[in-house]
C-alpha cells in the first residue's frame, strides 16, 4: 500500500507501507520512503503525453520542466536503432517505438551536471545538457543535419507493391492460384516458402517505414491475399488476420537482424571495400572474397543506383565483381536464382521446342537461318549447338546476331572494342574454322572488357545478362527482343509480361492467366 506522508515544496511525498504493527492497542505503520516516486511519475506523464502530440511539447516545456528545475529551452530526441542507436530530434510521436529510449536535452549556456537516468518498462529517459562549449561530446551533438535525416522519403502506399519472391515460391504460388480458381483449394505452405514470403515482405515494408502501424500491416496482408487468393486463411474474418500477425512478429525480428548491419557505417563498409581490393590479388582466396562481397552488397547497390558510376570507375572500385564466380553470386543475391546453372538447363530443356518454332519461319528469315540450322543438324558439340540456337533465336526475333556476337581474327581484335556498347567478343586464329573452339571469348560493355577466358558463347550470354542486372543497365535497343527472350523465356524472370514476338517464340499461346512458358 502507498500513502501520502508529509510534503516537500508544496507537493506531497509518498511512502510504501512495509509491515503494520499493533503495539499497546495502537496501529503503527513502518514505511519505506519512495524517493524516486516523482521521477517515475514524470516518466509516466511523458509516456502519456507522447500519445497526444499536440500537448507534448507544451507539457514538457512548462509544467514538467519547472518541476524538474530545468531552465531555458529543452529539446527532445529519440534513439533510432536503424542508425546505430544515434539520437534524432523528435518531430512526431509516430517515430517512437515501444521499449525505446527518448532524451530530453536542456539548452542553456552554462553546462549543468548530468542527472541520473530513470527507466521504466516502456521508455527510458535521460536528461542532459546541450552545452555549446562541449561540442566534442556525442550526447550534445544536434542531430538535425541532412546526414541525420532518414532516407525514407515515401509513405507506405495504399496499394502496396508486393516484392518478387524466390523462383520456387513464385512457381508454387502460381500453381496454387490456378488450383484455387478451379476448386477454391487453399495452398499448403512449407516453412521455407512461408519464411521467404515474410522475409521479402519485411524488406519491402522497411523501405517505407521501420515501425509500421497496425493499419500498415493490414494493407500489406490484404495486398498479399488479393494477388494470391490461395493464401487466404479459412476461419479468419478477412482471410488475412494470421498474415498480419506474422508480419508484426517478423518486422520485430527483422529490425533486430539488421541492427548489426545498420551499425556498420558507410566508413566501415568503405574499409571493407578497401580490404577487398587487397584480398582480390591474393591467389586461392575465393572464400574471403565471397564473404566480403556478400557483406558489402547493400553498399555496392547503393553506389550503383544513386551514383551511376561509369563502368570503368566501377570496375576499378569493385574488381571482384568482374570474376565469373562473383557475378554468379551477385545475380543469386539479386534475384534468388542461379545464373549460369539455370540458363544452361532451361536452354537445353527448351531447345527442341524453340527449334520447332524457328524452323516454321519462312521467307528471307528462313534463308538467313539455313546455315545455322545446318550447323545444328551436323554437330554434336554442345557448346556449338547452344551458340547456334541463340543465333537462330536472335534472327527469328528480327534482330541481327552480329550485334550481339562480334567475331575477330587474332590480329584485328583490338580495332574497335572501344566502340562496343555491349557485345560478346569471339577471337579466332587465322585459318580457324567456325566449328573449332575459339581462342578466347570475352564480354565487353561500354568499351571495357569485363570478363574473358570464357568457354562458350552461351555462358557469355548468361553472364552478360547477369551484368545487366548487377550493374543496372538497359537492354541495347537493337537487341531488346533478344534479351527480353533470355530474361523471360530462358530465365523465366517476369515472364507474364512478354511482348508479342517473345510470346510467339515461346511456342505457346496466350491464356486468360498470362503467357505460358516453355518447360512449365
Amino acid at each position: 500500500m502507498i500513502l501520502t506522508h508529509g510534503s516537500l515544496g508544496g507537493l506531497p511525498e509518498f511512502s510504501e507501507i512495509i509491515p503494520m504493527v499493533i503495539l499497546q492497542d495502537k496501529l503503527i505503520f513502518i514505511v519505506k520512503k519512495l524517493s524516486g516516486w516523482y521521477a517515475s511519475c514524470f516518466i509516466e506523464k511523458i509516456h502519456s503525453c507522447l500519445k497526444d502530440c499536440h500537448g507534448w511539447f507544451n507539457a514538457c516545456q512548462a509544467q514538467d520542466k519547472e518541476y524538474l528545475g530545468l531552465e531555458g529551452n529543452i529539446r527532445v530526441q529519440y534513439m533510432d536503432p536503424d542508425f546505430g542507436n544515434d539520437f534524432f530530434n523528435l518531430n512526431s510521436t509516430t517515430e517512437l517505438q515501444d521499449l525505446g529510449t527518448i532524451k530530453v536535452i536542456q539548452q542553456r549556456t552554462n553546462p549543468p551536471s548530468i542527472s541520473a537516468i530513470e527507466t521504466t518498462s516502456s521508455q527510458s529517459l535521460s536528461i542532459e545538457s546541450d552545452d555549446s562549449f562541449s561540442a566534442g561530446s556525442h550526447d550534445t551533438v544536434l542531430l538535425s543535419s541532412p546526414e541525420s535525416v532518414s532516407s525514407r522519403k515515401q509513405q507506405l502506399p495504399a496499394a502496396f507493391p508486393l516484392p518478387r519472391f524466390s523462383y520456387d515460391t513464385e512457381l508454387q504460388l502460381e500453381k496454387g492460384n490456378s488450383e484455387y480458381h478451379v476448386s477454391l483449394k487453399i495452398l499448403t505452405l512449407t516453412s521455407r516458402m512461408k519464411s521467404d514470403i515474410l522475409n521479402r515482405l519485411a524488406e519491402e515494408i522497411f523501405k517505407y517505414k521501420a515501425y509500421p502501424e497496425d493499419a500498415h500491416f493490414c494493407t500489406v496482408a490484404e495486398a498479399l491475399i488479393k494477388k494470391y487468393p490461395c493464401l487466404k486463411e479459412p476461419g479468419s474474418f478477412n482471410g488475412c488476420y494470421g498474415w498480419k500477425q506474422r508480419l508484426k512478429y517478423k518486422m520485430g525480428n527483422f529490425r533486430t537482424e539488421i541492427a548489426g548491419v545498420s551499425r556498420a557505417t558507410l566508413e566501415s563498409l568503405e574499409k571493407e571495400r578497401l580490404e577487398l581490393l587487397r584480398q582480390v590479388v591474393i591467389r586461392n582466396n575465393e572464400r574471403v572474397i565471397a564473404d566480403k562481397m556478400a557483406l558489402t552488397f547493400a553498399y555496392r547497390r547503393q553506389e550503383i543506383i544513386n551514383k551511376e558510376p561509369s563502368l570503368n570507375d566501377f570496375k576499378n572500385r569493385w574488381p571482384a565483381l568482374f570474376q565469373r564466380r562473383e557475378i554468379n553470386a551477385e545475380f543469386q543475391r539479386l534475384m534468388a536464382v542461379p545464373l549460369e546453372e539455370k540458363f544452361m538447363a532451361k536452354l537445353d530443356l527448351n531447345s527442341s521446342e524453340l527449334m520447332r518454332v524457328i524452323r516454321k519461319k519462312g521467307g528471307a528469315t528462313r534463308q538467313r537461318l539455313a546455315g545455322i540450322i545446318q550447323t545444328m543438324d551436323q554437330t554434336e558439340d554442345i557448346n556449338l549447338r547452344r551458340e547456334s540456337l541463340l543465333k537462330a533465336l536472335v534472327i527469328f526475333l528480327g534482330e541481327d546476331p552480329d550485334d550481339l556476337i562480334k567475331e575477330y581474327l587474332d590480329s584485328s581484335a583490338d580495332k574497335d572494342l572501344d566502340q562496343l556498347t555491349m557485345a560478346i567478343v569471339v577471337i579466332r586464329k587465322l585459318g580457324q574454322g567456325g566449328q573449332e573452339p575459339p581462342e578466347d571469348i570475352s564480354i565487353v560493355i561500354e568499351g571495357v572488357e569485363v570478363l574473358s577466358g570464357l568457354n562458350s558463347v552461351a555462358s557469355a550470354c548468361a553472364l552478360l545478362l547477369g551484368y545487366i542486372y548487377a550493374i543496372n543497365l538497359a537492354y541495347p535497343k537493337q537487341l531488346h527482343y533478344t534479351f527480353e527472350a533470355l530474361q523471360k523465356i530462358i530465365m523465366q524472370l517476369d515472364h507474364h509480361k512478354m511482348s508479342q514476338k517473345d510470346t510467339e517464340s515461346s511456342g505457346q499461346p496466350c491464356t486468360a492467366h498470362g503467357e505460358q512458358m516453355l518447360g512449365e
